[in-house]
């Protein structure tokens, strides 16, 4: 019975902590803590806002 859910449980866990790995890897590259080249007029520079989501209800 132990060995049964050890069987189970195990490669769930594993994938868990795969995943868990890639969804960082891949936040690290799309937003870098240090951007590399930046320079102080592209700070000054107004962020872009994304366009708000509209939703209509009937």
């Amino acid at each position: 019975m132990m060995l049964r859910t050890i069987g189970i449980l195990l490669p769930i866990y594993v994938m868990v902590k795969a995943l868990t790995a890639i969804q960082r890897r891949r936040n690290r590259q799309e937003s870098p803590i240090f951007p590399l080249a930046t320079s102080d007029e592209e700070n000054e520079l107004p962020r872009i806002q994304p366009d708000a989501h509209v939703v209509h209800v009937p």
